[in-house]
């Protein structure tokens, strides 16, 4: 595709998906944010200025909790409030999950919430103090001062202490998006970065920039206006109430153009080769009463979780001892529905020819991926090959911190550092000096343009144990919907599909595990 070409696509196609994704998660987060922030700011401006010690001890404890939630890596929390989030979705939408553009808004919130109340407290501590005196002075009540006087003084500074707050929202909400909140982040980080797309993931930066550029314009216009006595909180609530109504008239017209007498199905699955698998069956499945929702996601483990708590139906990404790994993990019941693909590992590199070229006196690193059963499957590969010897025994659980106990590096390649890293990450690492070798799913080699004249070995599963599947819920494995996709899965045109999508990179082998 040229440069048009892909300029054409991302606007007509992804922008309003995806820029439409994180403006949700954005607005509706800061006016959750305003509504608790400002309570809670004034709740802790009102407890500081008391002069009664008991008062001041409620502030003073107040005041640590904001701090420790506000001290909170964003990366950390999103994980943290994981179960407190499937709570919330439960009660408000009937689905427990906690992996969705509409789940992160509660992360989202939880991280504005102390943010907005430090932010209100601090502009309202600047207002004159002389001027609060003479309101008390005149008799004026607390709800008096407060509204006439310290909120009408301070709206200048919450003006901008807001927008800059919106500013750092946006960059949480692309936090979130990697792991499969959607928005720009989701298609910046999957469709450029994972997808080696330096295109798609420069158009995502300079919508966020453009976006974030509009915002602070915004932003300054009202500071100005508020400065010079021509903004009151009435007409920000009233263009707030605006942009709601128009936000809830824009969802509902969405969803009334996506309503359908069809049975939904939500698919999740990585961007390659589960993508163009799902999208070549659409029209069959929709032929049978049944409509695909295709949720891409970028990371492994979120595709799982969205699963339990049923945010998708089934996912096509695993093999099946990953699967296994994860329900005893989790202490979930996640069932293997059908064997699909064969989607091997293979020994990539940018800098040797063969094996023997990995030997010598200066290090060199060798990339392998980070999770429990795949770690294991790259070790294996690398003994198969005679570079190192295992000793693990009879492991079954590998965590990549103790990786020197797994294994002893054979004679001639004491100069090797093998390094584990996360699945996604290990084909751009091969661009690294110091990296000679990496082994890659083929997932991630096609993603990378990684083919033969980059291959040096690849991994041999006679058995097939390694074969990608499609996992659904232990209690849908005997539902109809979940047959009809499973026989279109497995049918002779899309077996033929896949061998010519993927040139023989994916290989097909169906075998359903239901009755």
């Amino acid at each position: 595709m040229t440069f048009l070409d892909k300029l054409k696509e991302y606007v007509c196609n992804d922008l309003p998906k995806y820029l439409g994704e994180t403006i949700e998660m954005v607005f509706i987060t800061v006016l959750i944010a305003l509504v608790f922030g400002l309570l809670l700011g004034l709740v802790l401006f009102y407890t500081k200025r008391s002069k009664r010690k008991g008062i001041r001890i409620i502030y003073k404890i107040l005041d640590i909790i904001v701090g420790i939630v506000r001290s909170f890596p964003f990366y950390v929390l999103m994980f943290f409030v994981i179960p407190f989030t499937r709570i919330i979705m439960k009660i408000f939408t009937g689905v427990g999950q906690a992996f969705s553009t509409s789940a992160f808004i509660v992360p989202l919130s939880i991280a504005a919430i102390p943010f907005f109340a430090k932010l209100f407290e601090n502009s309202l501590q600047e207002t004159n103090k002389d001027i609060i005196e003479v309101g008390e002075a005149l008799g004026l009540s607390k709800v008096q001062i407060t509204t006439k006087i310290i909120l009408k003084e301070a709206l200048p500074s919450i003006i901008s202490g807001t927008t800059l707050a919106i500013i750092t929202l946006i960059g949480y909400s692309a936090m979130a998006g990697a792991i499969g909140g959607g928005g720009l982040g989701f298609f910046a980080y999957d469709k450029g970065y994972v997808s080696y797309d330096f295109l798609m993931m420069l158009f995502a930066v300079i919508t966020i920039i453009i976006l974030v550029l509009l915002i602070q314009l915004c932003g300054n216009i009202l500071y100005k206006l508020a400065k010079n006595g021509h903004l009151s909180y009435l007409k920000i609530g009233i263009g707030l109430g605006v942009l709601l109504l128009t936000f809830i008239s824009v969802k509902v017209a969405v969803y009334a153009s996506n309503k359908t007498d069809l049975i939904t199905i939500k698919v999740g699955t990585m961007s390659q080769p589960g993508e163009p698998i799902f999208e070549h069956i659409k029209d069959e499945m929709e032929e049978l009463g049944y409509k695909l929702e295709i949720e891409i996601y970028s990371e492994f483990d979120p595709l799982n979780n969205a699963l339990v708590d049923g945010s998708i139906d089934v996912n096509l990404f695993q093999h099946e001892p990953y699967l296994i790994s994860y329900n005893e993990a989790h202490n979930t019941n996640l069932f293997n529905a059908c064997t699909m693909y064969d989607c091997v590992y293979g020994a990539y590199s940018y800098k040797i020819d063969e094996i023997a070229d990995l030997k010598g006196n200066d290090k060199k690193v060798i990339a392998i991926a980070n999770d429990s059963s795949n770690l294991k499957r790259c070790l294996d590969l690398l003994a198969a090959n005679n570079i190192i010897r295992t000793t693990y025994g009879d492991i079954t659980s590998f965590s990549a911190t103790d990786i020197l106990n797994y294994y002893e590096l054979l004679p001639g390649y004491e100069n090797l550092v093998i390094t584990p890293m996360a699945t996604s990450s290990i084909a751009e690492a091969l661009n690294d000096s110091n990296c000679y070798l990496g082994i890659v799913n083929a997932t991630f080699a096609i993603n990378a343009g990684l083919g033969s004249s980059e291959l040096i070995f690849e991994e041999a599963d006679p058995n097939h144990i390694n074969a990608n599947i499609l996992a659904c819920r232990d209690e849908d494995k005997n539902a109809s919907w979940l047959h009809d996709l499973i026989n279109i899965l497995t049918s002779d045109e899309t077996a033929n599909f896949i061998e010519e999508e993927f040139m023989g990179t994916i290989k097909p082998y169906f075998v359903s595990h239901i009755s």
